[in-house]
């Protein structure tokens, strides 16, 4: 499908994932309503960037949702995992497309991110300090044995989920509300904050990555945490994805890197985009989208995947 033949008209990106280099996904809903809990038409669209251009796209409308989140999962095999805010799962990929179980019966599950780990499993979290690994097709098992649901008067609930490996994982939200699993058991994390956490990545340097709602990252590994403060940009830090040799974040109106624990403006020339705001990176390509709009960096040039009409 050419881009011209997409419909796109009324859709806002949420956000963007890479499975392989040339196989990209961005995925969104009409804002009809300005009620964020309504639920609203939500599809998903494909970009294969290596195809002739009137093969590069593709897309499915897959209902109504509150909101959406994705990953590209590897294990048991490579699909594409999309999780609604209500549990619902949509997987794409190898052939295969369609509505799976969602991840619980449980009344009331609200899910807040899915993401792999080190190239393998996906794993969602959600509020009360959910967190669930898909280990077969509409097969979604437990793994916060152990962890507290919390106490009341605190905002409990993970935003995000990320890790090293399988037994090296980290989770975090709620005010300075962080915890790790070894591959056996839970343990929380003593923070120097109580911002509420949001957005977690691990890098390539072997750090955490943890954004705050008060504009400051969160950085460390095991015992050792510390704030990195900056003043560059008064807009909320959006999100992390870790290229080559550091770590950028994404805002409305500009994108950010942290090399060797600065805060700055990134390096990168990206093209002007009316907004900054979603990022992905994997095998080898950076992609960053705004609402309508998207572009991608190999590691030599920019190219335009969108642009804002």
């Amino acid at each position: 499908m050419k881009q011209s033949d997409l419909p796109l008209e009324g859709y806002q990106f949420s956000g963007c994932a890479v499975r392989r280099w040339n196989i990209i996904s961005f995925f969104g809903t009409k804002w009809e309503d300005k009620d964020a809990l309504e639920t609203r038409d939500t599809a998903v669209f494909y970009y294969y960037p290596d195809e002739p251009p009137e093969e590069q796209w593709a897309y499915r409308e897959i209902g109504k949702s509150t909101g959406i989140h994705v990953t590209a999962a590897f294990l048991p095999k490579e699909r594409w995992v999309f999780v609604m805010d209500d549990g619902e799962v949509f997987v794409a990929g190898g052939g295969d497309s369609g509505i799976e179980k969602r991840i619980t019966e449980q009344r009331n599950a609200y899910f807040t991110n899915v993401k792999t780990v080190n190239h393998g499993y996906a794993y969602a979290t959600g509020t009360s300090r959910k967190v669930f690994r898909r280990e077969a097709p509409s097969k979604w098992v437990r793994f916060d044995q152990g962890l507290p649901v919390g106490s009341h008067g605190v905002e409990v609930g993970f935003k995000d989920i990320d890790g090293f490996n399988e037994s090296d994982l980290y989770a975090c939200g709620g005010e300075g509300d962080l915890w790790t699993y070894d591959g056996k058991i839970w343990s929380k994390i003593d923070l120097p904050t109580n911002a509420a956490l949001w957005k977690l990545c691990c890098g390539g340097d072997g750090l955490v990555y943890i954004l705050t709602d008060q504009r400051t990252v969160v950085v460390g590994r095991g015992n050792s945490w510390r704030i990195i403060e900056q003043s560059e940009t008064k807009d909320i830090l959006e999100q992390l994805a870790w290229y080559k040799d550091r770590m950028y974040v994404s805002t409305a109106h500009a994108l950010f890197e942290i090399t060797n624990g600065v805060f700055a403006p990134s390096s990168l020339e990206i093209p002007k985009q009316e907004s900054y705001a979603n990022l992905a990176s994997g095998d080898g390509v950076l992609v960053v989208a705004g609402a309508k709009e998207a572009c991608m960096y190999d590691g030599q040039r920019w190219s335009t995947i969108l642009s804002a009409p």
